[in-house]
């Protein structure tokens, strides 16, 4: 079977570039993985209904970082699209009252939750 072809969103692109090395040969190594194996991607289905995007997608832990990139992948045209690369330490939370409420693990940076009051906080190291 022949490897499918990769497309990176702006975004992606520009959080590859800002990258240390070691990570970005990784986050290189896995989307060419990827482009050979695309099953080995898990849909992304969060628990939380504002941390869903409006699309179908997939995630992948990059070994050996903490990054998890993002992507959808279209069979029809043979091609995956990388849309974020997101950071296993951050966690989407939500307020509910007077708590915080855990809303899924990453919300994909340009897409609008439904839950306009979702912010990025970064647990600790």
């Amino acid at each position: 079977m022949s490897a499918w072809d990769v497309r990176y969103a702006r975004q992606f692109a520009e959080q590859l570039a800002e990258l240390p090395d070691a990570t970005y040969d990784r986050v290189e190594s896995s989307v060419d993985v990827l482009a050979s194996n695309p099953g080995l991607a898990r849909r992304y289905d969060p628990q939380y209904e504002a941390a869903r995007p409006p699309v179908p997608c997939r995630s992948y832990p990059v070994p050996r970082t903490t990054k998890v990139i993002y992507l959808v992948a279209d069979e029809r045209l043979h091609e995956l699209s990388m849309l974020f690369l997101g950071d296993a330490r951050v966690l989407v939370v939500r307020y509910h009252g007077d708590e915080i409420v855990p809303c899924g693990h990453v919300l994909l940076a340009g897409f609008v939750a439904k839950d306009r009051q979702c912010f990025h906080a970064t647990s600790p190291r």
